[in-house]
């Protein structure tokens, strides 16, 4: 065939799609369809841009390894004091944009006060708008499986928890 055919052709098929509304229009929704799931992942993404947990652990506690594993995917940033985890997360509804999912707060030699068969306690500060019910009862129980791996029977292990940016039930 020569150029010159190839080319009619082509002018005839793209003046057929141009002038045929309903073709035109099945060849550029699933463009259009991709742009809107492109905008929209992006708004989705910047909502949930909270992702990385906010640690205190003065007595290099291997705590720090075990949430890693546990929360995998999740970076950690090391907080220089306890207060610097209470002020990122504050009260309730006071910081409703804070950049961590879950601030923790290891006290000093805490392994080693399980051992002792002490109680030591862990502070939790929870962000409910990205970590959910279920979410915090997991971590929970990992805390203390962490504890129970350390000592024996029980878990000497006791939780403050504070939760943030309640999701509240929409109301009618």
């Amino acid at each position: 065939m020569h150029m010159r055919n190839i080319l009619a052709i082509a002018r005839k098929d793209a003046l057929d799609i141009l002038l045929n509304k309903t073709t035109l229009f099945f060849l550029i929704s699933p463009i259009l369809i991709a742009v809107l799931f492109a905008i929209i992942g992006g708004l989705l993404a910047n909502r949930s841009a909270s992702t990385s947990l906010l640690l205190y652990n003065p007595g290099n506690s291997r705590v720090e390894q075990y949430i890693g594993n546990v929360l995998t995917g999740t970076p950690i940033v090391h907080a220089h004091s306890s207060d610097e985890v209470a002020s990122a997360f504050g009260p309730q509804d006071s910081h409703n944009n804070t950049p961590y999912i879950l601030g923790l707060v290891v006290p000093p030699n805490f392994d080693e006060s399980l051992r002792a068969g002490s109680h030591p306690q862990l502070t939790l500060y929870i962000n409910g708008g990205a970590l959910g019910g279920n979410d915090q009862q997991i971590l929970e129980h990992a805390l203390s499986d962490y504890a129970r791996s350390v000592t024996s029977p029980q878990p000497p292990l006791s939780f403050a928890v504070t939760t943030i940016n309640l999701l509240t039930p929409a109301t009618p």
